[in-house]
């Protein structure tokens, strides 16, 4: 079903066709629909109100289905749930009026990075929980993502996109089962399994299996049996898969038990003769923690401006370096190359000839601190000690 880009009706408009609200805001929009923040008058809550496209509207099959879901997801009650309010159709456009859940969705709060392993447990099994509670009354979620998993102020998930779970499949091919993309008739609670694999593998590493899948264990540093969980949740064929969300559910709160026991000290054996030592277990390095800000396209721009800016200065903190450098190296004195005095006695003006006679080539020079021979008048330089030496013109040796 070709679907065009959904024109989101303004606040004004939606307060006219729904009296009974108080329309606070647009919060959310997409190609098929659109989510206002708002206020049940009556009863003074807060809510979420949904708005889909009127292309659903003029499908009769689409509506069947929607009012259908939309009945089965009223009558469902539980903490990891979104409620449903109500639902209607105005102006060819139906409506589903919502929980609000003031918080972010489960990708804005992770900002795509790994969270430490009992926080990414303990969200996975809320969302098995919640689910699972779904499934017992055979109601089947077809867009499981992070983008639906909504995290209150307490960080508690509360599954949502349940209003459209009946209508079209997932616009994130990347969560969704093998079979819903081509064998639509086989999609059942397995397929929601599959999706929650794919999140708690992302939640454990930043980042979605690859093909051929690396265990999580092995690409972050987390708990290893966690990977027989991920890998029996996104196995490729149905029947080895959870039969269910409860089914995953108890696998992942057995493994939270385990997370979560105090660590015992290991008892470390050395040589016969060393005394035993306790030595505490070391828990995996803490990774990334859920943040609470809010998910928007503002903070994306604002982390780049900020990683630009930190780039430049790099680049001119290198740039004065080098100018330093270059200025340090000009001012050093040149180097000045000193040549060898000429050490022959005869040929120094300043020397009493009478100490060593008239000759050309003396014998000896006593208490000199150069010794040199006649053949090629290379000075050799003698100790200070105080000591005399003796220079044989002859041999030009000591």
């Amino acid at each position: 079903m070709s679907i065009p880009e959904f024109e989101a009706p303004g606040i004004k408009e939606i307060q006219r066709l729904l009296p009974a609200y108080e329309i606070l805001e647009l919060i959310n929009k997409s190609g098929m629909s659109a989510v206002y923040r708002g206020r049940q008058i009556a009863l003074d809550r807060e809510v979420a109100i949904k708005i889909l496209s009127r292309e659903f509207g003029e499908d009769a099959e689409v509506r069947r289905s929607f009012d259908t879901e939309a009945k089965v997801m009223a009558k469902l009650s539980h903490p990891n749930l979104v409620k449903a309010y109500d639902f209607g159709e105005v102006d060819d456009m139906p409506y589903i009026v919502m929980e609000y859940v003031n918080g972010n969705a489960l990708h804005c709060s992770t900002q795509g990075r790994a969270i430490e392993q009992i926080e990414a447990t303990k969200l996975t099994l809320a969302i098995c929980e919640g689910l699972a509670h779904a499934h017992e009354a055979d109601v089947i979620h077809r867009d499981i993502k992070p983008g639906n998993m909504l995290l209150d102020t307490g960080k508690h998930p509360k599954i949502g996109g349940f209003g459209l779970s009946g209508v079209v499949r997932s616009d994130t091919p990347g969560y969704s089962a093998p079979e819903t993309l081509n064998r639509t008739d086989e999609i059942d609670k397995r397929s929601n399994v599959y999706s929650i694999g794919l999140m708690l593998y992302e939640l454990l590493t930043g980042e979605l299996p690859g093909s051929p899948l690396v265990p999580a264990s092995q690409k972050s540093a987390v708990d290893r049996r966690f990977d027989s969980i991920v890998d029996r949740a996104i196995h490729p064929s149905p029947d080895e898969r959870f039969t269910d969300a409860g089914a995953m559910a108890g696998e992942v709160r057995d493994l939270l038990g385990k997370l979560s026991e105090p660590q015992r000290p290991v008892l470390m054996m050395g040589n016969a003769t060393a005394k035993p030592r306790l030595v505490a277990r070391k828990n995996p390095p803490v990774q990334n923690q859920l943040v609470s800000a809010p998910c928007s396209h503002g903070a994306l721009v604002r982390n780049l401006v900020i990683i630009v800016v930190l780039l430049c200065a790099i680049f001119g903190a290198n740039k004065t370096l080098q100018r330093k450098i270059v200025a340090r190296d000009s001012q050093k004195p040149e180097q000045v190359i000193f040549e060898t005095p000429n050490l022959n006695p005869l040929e120094d003006p300043t020397l009493d000839r009478s100490r060593i006679g008239a000759t050309d080539a003396p014998e000896s020079v006593e208490n000199n601190e150069f010794g040199y021979t006649n053949r090629d008048n290379n000075p050799k330089i003698t100790g200070r000690e105080g000591s005399s030496k003796v220079l044989h013109a002859s041999s030009g040796n000591e």
